[in-house]
């Protein structure tokens, strides 16, 4: 049915994944969140100061 409806789809995502981190990203903070990283750090200290939640992207804890 998606090839029916949508052709050209195929040719657009075949090399791509929803809800997939790039971890190649040098600056994956800004892409992802831009200016509001700093609020989310401020968060995730505040929410998790353990980090038990985590993974090669998340939010970093604050210093």
């Amino acid at each position: 049915m998606v090839n029916t409806r949508f052709p050209n789809l195929a040719s657009i995502i075949a090399f791509s994944y929803k809800n997939s981190p790039d971890i190649d990203l040098p600056n994956w903070q800004t892409l992802y969140y831009k200016d509001n990283y700093p609020r989310l750090q401020r968060i995730k200290t505040q929410l998790d100061p353990h980090n038990r939640l985590h993974h090669s992207q998340s939010i970093e804890l604050l210093a």
